[in-house]
């Protein structure tokens, strides 16, 4: 049939409508093509800017991760074990990012068949009602990140004490102080960055909860980890940025503190002298200080989960939460699902219900060719789609306009659409869509 733009933007609403019933097909049909490990759901917020200056139901101005003067609307979604997209959740730019999942979770509950529900998400997500709602939930559990630096005095002197350390495998106790370079574990020898040291207890957790309307405790198990490669990695980070600082305070005319990803968070105002005398006009300099206390955290990674599962387990699972990132970065660069033009709340809806899906495709295609041992990288893979044009030449045959590659190679041998080839007859071309 054929089709105009404004009957593309007329779908929208109906799109919005039925948005939890057409990914819980996804969902469902999906599982034929591969395995959806759904025992483990990964949630995480971003959001998306839009180039309007005015507020409507849902587009309104709140905190942009990019930091933008634009109106937003903020984004949820839930990934299972694999990386793949489970369901999604829009909503306003300036609400509370932790009631979405609950509101997200209840929607997976009636129209998904997850037999347990493991949600994996950071400490500004899984916050205490989200822990309560997951703690008490039927087949529920949770697994956060928690911040050091947010214990109390005792669990904190515990976290950083250097020495009771362990390594999976080992029964030896460490100080992380005194490492050495190689580390010996039953026979074999392993670089000391390619380890993870850990030590883990179980902690009681009282405080009142809106959800219930009384106290609740948790009893939590609380997982530390170090490892001397990611100390490396946070040092080399703040050192770039404490270089970016010092460039700034060449010209300190608009130096604020800021948060720790800026550099100016590291700078701080004097308006004494060396001698503590004061100052004929304020100056700036590096905040060392500041400097060393973040340093006391280099290396430390926390969790915290009402699973009883071993500490390895644990570990390996909320380690794979970058997987979210990343979905978050293919919606953003690859599929330009930002800036959104359209206004009315349903279509906005309707918008990102399209960006998923194509998100999921993605990912399923990947599955497909990681099936198969093939490893393509997201640039590749979307650049390799995106380029296979043909041209036709005097009514009489196609020609491909674009070139064999690796990817094209592995895309040939899982799917067998015969797409690497130079021409094409009309039939081919007739046989090709009609198989795919």
């Amino acid at each position: 049939p054929e089709y105009k733009l404004e009957n593309v933007y007329r779908s929208l609403p109906v799109i919005a409508d039925n948005r939890y019933f057409i990914e819980s097909q996804l969902y469902k049909n999906s599982r034929d093509i591969c395995k959806r490990n759904d025992s483990i759901l990964y949630y995480d917020c971003t959001n998306f800017y839009f180039e309007i200056e005015d507020e409507n139901d849902i587009c309104e101005y709140g905190k942009s991760k990019e930091h933008r003067p634009n109106p937003i609307v903020q984004y949820g979604l839930f990934l299972d074990a694999d990386g793949l997209p489970i369901a999604d959740y829009v909503f306003s730019g300036k609400s509370n990012e932790q009631p979405s999942l609950r509101e997200l979770e209840k929607e997976i509950d009636k129209d998904f068949e997850c037999s347990r529900f493991i949600v994996v998400a950071d400490a500004g997500l899984n916050g205490w009602e989200n822990k309560i709602y997951n703690d008490k939930k039927r087949n529920g559990a949770y697994i956060v990140t928690q911040p050091i630096k947010a214990l109390n005095k005792k669990l904190k002197e515990w976290a950083l004490e250097p020495a009771g350390w362990k390594i999976f495998g080992s029964d030896r106790t460490f100080d992380i102080r005194k490492l050495e370079d190689v580390i010996i574990i039953d026979g074999k020898s392993y670089n000391v960055h390619e380890l993870t040291l850990y030590k883990d207890r179980w902690v009681p957790v009282t405080k009142k909860s809106e959800l219930t309307g009384r106290k609740e405790t948790i009893e939590e198990h609380l997982i530390i980890s170090y490892s001397t490669k990611y100390r490396d990695y946070q040092k080399r980070i703040r050192n770039k940025k404490l270089e970016r600082a010092g460039k700034l305070l060449k010209d300190p005319g608009n130096i604020k503190n800021r948060n720790q990803r800026d550099p100016r968070y590291y700078i701080t105002r004097q308006s004494t002298t060396a001698d503590g005398k004061n100052a004929d006009k304020d100056q700036y300099c590096i905040d060392i200080n500041k400097v060393a206390e973040e340093e006391r955290y280099d290396g430390f990674y926390a969790v915290a989960t009402n699973l009883e599962d071993d500490a390895r387990t644990i570990l390996e699972v909320a380690h794979k939460r970058y997987r979210i990132e990343d979905c978050f970065r293919i919606l953003k660069t690859n599929f330009d699902a930002r800036p959104v033009y359209h206004r009315k709340p349903e279509r906005i809806r309707a918008h990102f219900l399209i960006c998923y899906t194509a998100l999921l495709i993605y990912r399923l295609l990947e599955c497909q060719l990681d099936d198969q041992g093939t490893h393509v990288t997201t640039n590749n893979l979307i650049e390799t789609l995106k380029n296979m044009n043909i041209s036709n030449v005097h009514d009489m045959y196609y020609m491909a306009l674009y070139n064999g590659s690796r990817t094209l190679d592995s895309l040939e041998n899982r799917f067998g659409l015969q797409l690497n080839r130079k021409y094409y007859r009309p039939k081919d071309l007739n046989k090709i869509v009609k198989k795919s």
